[in-house]
């Protein structure tokens, strides 16, 4: 059994939230060649501080024959085992094993230093992709945890995104490519967005957002080719959109950045 360093409880949508944390070292240093980015001697983690703007969502995939999913990984974080791979918490239909400080940056989204690893919290929900009563509880475990750090952070679902996102591809699943992230959870992804921002008490509207050449759009995603730049009030959101509060019509809330 790995002991956490810490345990911590939050109340998240009327239950309680539980995380153990075991947070890498900041001196720890590889024992061994892990990756391109993490040779024999050097660093485990980028051991840089992150300004929030997000979480990322991942799916890794379930170990056969173990309970304490989340549990193992940390241990293998911490072994040296992961390839590379430093995620902030992972999540099984038990437990939720935090690794690194939430302020810290990650090796997680495929970007190196870009915006998904430098300024976005990651989640890692371990399921098999079977859609069991493990699967539904890590992922729901998943959703209370999403809901938990946009609320912390004072951040809008419109901040959630998905490993997809990072490496330039739409929320779903793309056939063809190397990688689909989270697997199991893209297929219904903007069913899980709503469970979170449920569990946050809805959207958190009005607020402001800053655009940038941003398309009108009207309320079935249509766009006319009229174009804005500057700051609006976002007063509703629906798949992904915001109804601007001038009555213009709705934006694309990928376009712009909370203000």
């Amino acid at each position: 059994m790995l002991s956490p360093d810490c345990v911590k409880r939050f109340a998240v949508g009327g239950k309680m939230l539980t995380i153990n944390e075991k947070i890498i070292p900041d001196g720890a240093r590889a024992a061994k060649d892990v990756a391109s980015w993490c040779k024999k001697g050097q660093p485990m983690k980028p051991c840089r501080k992150m300004l929030i703007k997000g979480v990322t969502v991942h799916n890794t995939g379930d170990l056969a024959n173990v309970d304490d999913d989340a549990e193992q990984y940390t241990r293998a974080t911490l072994n040296g085992n992961m390839g590379g791979v430093v995620v902030h918490y992972y999540v099984d239909d038990r437990a939720i094993w935090q690794n690194l400080r939430e302020d810290e940056q990650g090796w997680h989204a495929a970007d190196g230093f870009g915006p998904g690893n430098t300024t976005t919290i990651a989640i890692e929900c371990i399921m098999s992709g079977r859609g069991d009563a493990a699967d539904r509880a890590a992922e729901e475990n998943a959703a209370r945890l999403a809901a938990y750090l946009l609320q912390k952070y004072s951040l809008g679902i419109d901040r959630l995104y998905t490993h997809n996102h990072w490496m330039g591809q739409p929320d779903r699943i793309v056939p063809g490519v190397r990688k689909n992230c989270p697997i199991y959870i893209l297929p219904h992804w903007e069913s899980f967005r709503a469970r979170v921002a449920e569990l946050m008490g809805g959207s958190r509207t009005p607020y402001l957002v800053r655009l940038r050449d941003a398309e009108i759009l009207d309320a079935t995603g249509k766009g006319a080719g009229a174009k804005i730049s500057g700051v609006y009030t976002i007063t509703e959101e629906k798949d992904g959109r915001g109804r601007l509060k001038s009555g213009a019509g709705w934006v694309d809330l990928k376009q712009g950045e909370r203000v």
